[in-house]
């Protein structure tokens, strides 16, 4: 039964609950709207790369490990690898209001150096991808590449690519392919740039084969 006793106490009541009711959802459905305005990025790309020695030639190659590219509006392209040198996937879909709003206060306002990556001398063992923030914003011409470790990046990136890195293994929406080979000799271009040259190879001598006497 009712717990009102008063019919006009059970109208208030009733209205109130219908009210209150409309407020949540008003503010549910708000809260899961997608930003109107643009990024403040008009276009924003973020990849994992690595060389690996190729033992049959002797050589450094370079690996992609995945890459996304998120337009002004949030929608995204990526490619990323299930397990390392297997095949590439393509997915798509829209970033979060939760991720449009940490790249717009990440970048609005940001002073970020372009090189946060690994150095030789630096007091310590890295075996891991290089990462790269590569964007440009809408009032600037000028595009801006950040190349990176975890361990030596700020904070503000640190948390930006928790969240992009779930968008990355998370998607399931398939796309068309991308020809990322001319994306590909950039990143070359910045490591070798920010960087330095990559090591030489110390080809090992051949193996002794002691002769077969017949």
């Amino acid at each position: 039964m009712s717990a009102c006793t008063n019919v006009n106490h059970c109208v208030v009541y009733n209205k109130m609950k219908t009210l209150l009711f409309i407020i949540f959802s008003l503010t549910l459905f708000s809260c899961n709207q997608r930003p109107t305005k643009a990024l403040v990025t008009e276009n924003f790309k973020y990849s994992a790369y690595s060389w690996h020695i190729n033992p049959q030639i002797d050589t450094f190659e370079f690996y992609l490990a995945h890459y996304i590219d998120i337009n002004k509006s949030g929608h995204f392209i990526l490619m990323r690898h299930d397990s390392f040198m297997d095949t590439q996937k393509y997915f798509e879909g829209d970033i979060s209001n939760t991720l449009f709003k940490l790249i717009d206060s990440t970048f609005r306002s940001e002073d970020f150096k372009t090189d946060y990556s690994w150095k030789v001398d630096g007091g310590f063992t890295y075996d891991g991808f290089t990462y790269c923030i590569d964007y440009k914003k809408a009032d600037n011409n000028n595009r801006k590449k950040i190349q990176f470790i975890p361990n030596n990046s700020p904070q503000q990136i640190k948390t930006l690519i928790t969240i992009l890195d779930s968008v990355i293994f998370r998607a399931t929406k398939a796309s068309d392919s991308i020809n990322l080979k001319e994306y590909s000799e950039q990143l070359k271009q910045l490591y070798i740039t920010e960087s330095g040259p990559l090591p030489k190879i110390e080809k090992l001598p051949p193996t002794f084969e002691p002769v077969k006497i017949k």
